[in-house]
């Protein structure tokens, strides 16, 4: 700690998926920049960030709703919200609220120090987005790592040349391939043998591909998968759509990202960014207090009117009573 302290950073870029960066920029006093697609089911966003998260319509990252719930898919929705809650609160969030206290030497939290950030730089774009509410100090910098197209190496241009008119087919298995059997391997392979293209990216939800379980698929189901987004020209349409939405921005998401992180270092911060939410408790945060306080003026207020016209009737009867004596 002590020789990056004599290093004077002016800012930190964290990932908040894996704790502690911001517990270093915090024990250095550097503002910090996080960057992150999603945690685990959004909570990061919504708890320390404070990014609103109403259920009825914003799905839980990761489970494979969309915003145009039904009834049931609602419910789910905000038991599923509700367990990421309270599972990111017992299992993960309290050790490390634990951990930060001890390495700062005062009561602190996980969400209290991640809420510090000047700017949460998100690696998305409304292409993939469903419209939700955002806070002033996000920012989307989907596609930063895209570069314009270049040519093709020569043998790469020869091999699609010699495709024909049924093209090729990019089946990208990222990272997975590591962890790959022998028999999804072969599964795969006797998939692509029975399709007249040389070599799929998938993408479901938004009508740009067809979603296949990588761990229950059969080769017969891979092959309809395959076919289906070859034949159905829809597909090709809604990623081209996608296409044209995302490259139609006015700044390069790049540039976007290296302009925030600057300002950050020029101004030492962006706290007029960041949201008063921060300073509330959980009760203030959702008006429970001033709920609280409503209903009990309210029940006040019909106490004293049932008083009052409980007395006024006893009154106003006594007073009949007396005048039919009379």
């Amino acid at each position: 700690m002590k020789k990056l302290q004599e290093t004077n950073y002016d800012v930190m870029i964290i990932d908040p998926v894996l704790p502690c960066g911001e517990l270093v920029a915090e024990l250095l006093a550097v503002p910090f920049v996080l960057t992150l697609r999603v945690s685990m089911g959004g909570m990061k966003e919504k708890h320390c960030g404070k990014l609103p998260s109403p259920p009825s319509y914003v799905p839980v990252q990761m489970v494979g709703l969309t915003d145009q719930m039904t009834f049931l898919e609602s419910v789910k929705n905000t038991m599923l919200s509700v367990f990421f809650d309270l599972w990111i609160q017992d299992y993960d969030i309290h050790f490390w609220d634990q951990f930060y206290s001890e390495a700062l030497g005062r009561p602190t939290t996980l969400c209290e120090t991640l809420g510090k950030a000047e700017i949460w730089l998100i690696r998305t774009y409304w292409d993939f987005e469903f419209p939700r509410p955002y806070l002033p100090n996000f920012e989307f910098v989907g596609g930063l790592h895209c570069k314009p197209a270049k040519p093709l190496p020569k043998e790469i241009e020869e091999f699609v040349q010699s495709s024909g008119k049924d093209g090729i087919v990019v089946f990208s298995l990222g990272s997975i391939i590591q962890n790959l059997t022998e028999e999804k391997g072969n599964l795969i392979a006797s998939a692509l043998a029975q399709i007249p293209q040389k070599f799929l990216v998938i993408i479901d939800k938004i009508g740009a591909a067809v979603e296949v379980n990588m761990h229950t698929m059969t080769s017969a189901d891979l092959l309809k998968a395959l076919r289906t987004v070859i034949n159905d020209p829809s597909y090709k349409e809604n990623v081209m759509r996608l296409s044209r939405i995302h490259h139609d921005q006015p700044v390069k998401p790049l540039d976007r990202a290296v302009f925030w992180i600057e300002f950050v270092m020029r101004h030492k911060g962006a706290k007029h960014l960041r949201p008063a939410a921060h300073n509330l408790t959980w009760v203030q945060y959702h008006s429970l207090d001033v709920i609280v306080f409503l209903l009990a003026c309210a029940a006040s207020a019909i106490f004293l009117i049932t008083k009052c016209c409980l007395f006024s009737c006893r009154k106003f009867g006594k007073t009949g009573k007396r005048k039919k004596r009379e």
